[in-house]
């Protein structure tokens, strides 16, 4: 729908069987920040494209990182599950730089490497080291988080609403929109240092880890104005393109607009930011009009009674 308020409205639900995970509510009251703890019953599904990684199980990286397995695909390239053998074998997470993004994403790892490590918020993830090796050239360690990505999280909402309280689930959204807030405010009022943007905010780089979140893709943040990562249907309309479609001059409220429509997606209201217009006329969900009627029986969790858009 690309903002006919006429046409059909249709909202598709995440593809494949959601990872199950325990969801411990937490009591109601005033904090807004409040969310669900969500713990993984079973491992992480194993990558379908292991067999083409550039690092075997076992080669060891910098001395010191030893390959687990691929964990998968990242915005910059491969990430792989390691153990590091300086620290008591604890379990890191390694993002190498896929081939068509070496030129880009070396030059900002170079400049930002800094920055990197100076990015200390609860709701970013930090990262341990940096590093090159001959096979797949710089890398940055993460620490491991085993929990669910927001399109995750979506997708085990829509399957079982009621192990997130049912309609309590647009609650938990707008915590997520609250404690994401937070991680960008930090990134774009760094004082005495420039304003950095993260670019390339989207469910599937936002980590629910236990009772907390964190942005996880560390690699797409650069300083505002700067090109780099996006994604497409996250993307603000006004970030510029380079001719492969992937990198723009990003600005801090083009975040804000990726973070609007994370929320949205989440939500399951429309496909993008254009059926809200088409949504929001109607004023409630709970309208007896015939595309709201259907919005809400579309939507990822039931709506309280007469939430607006």
């Amino acid at each position: 729908m690309e903002g006919d308020s006429s046409g059909p409205l249709i909202v598709m639900p995440p593809p494949g069987a959601p990872r199950d995970a325990d969801v411990g509510l937490p009591e109601e009251g005033p904090d807004v920040t409040a969310l669900p703890e969500i713990r993984p019953r079973d491992p992480a599904a194993p990558d379908p494209h292991e067999d083409r990684s550039s690092l075997a199980a076992g080669e060891l990286l910098a001395g010191q990182y030893r390959v687990v397995r691929r964990l998968g695909l990242g915005g910059m390239g491969d990430v792989y599950l390691a153990r590091d053998e300086k620290v008591d074998g604890r379990e890191v997470a390694v993002k190498t730089l896929r081939p068509g993004q070496v030129a880009f994403a070396a030059r900002a790892l170079e400049e930002e490497r800094q920055a990197f490590a100076d990015l200390n918020h609860e709701g970013i993830i930090p990262v341990f080291n940096y590093g090159t090796h001959e096979s797949v050239g710089d890398f940055l360690v993460l620490p491991y988080v085993d929990g669910l990505n927001l399109h995750e999280v979506r997708a085990l909402a829509l399957l079982d609403p009621a192990r997130f309280g049912g309609s309590r689930f647009h609650e938990f959204v707008l915590a997520y929109g609250v404690r994401i807030l937070s991680a960008l405010d930090h990134l774009h009022a760094r004082p005495g240092s420039g304003a950095l943007v993260y670019g390339d905010l989207k469910p599937q780089n936002v980590m629910h880890d236990g009772a907390a979140i964190k942005v996880v893709d560390v690699g797409s943040i650069r300083p505002a104005g700067a090109p780099g990562l996006t994604t497409y249907g996250f993307r603000a309309p006004n970030v510029p393109l380079t001719p492969n479609e992937v990198a723009g001059a990003s600005e801090p409220q083009d975040d804000l607009f990726s973070l609007g429509e994370s929320l949205r997606a989440l939500c399951g209201l429309g496909e993008n930011h254009r059926d809200l217009a088409a949504l929001g006329a109607l004023g409630r969900l709970s309208e007896g009009d015939t595309l709201a009627a259907r919005a809400a029986l579309l939507t990822t969790a039931p709506a309280p009674d007469g939430l607006g858009l």
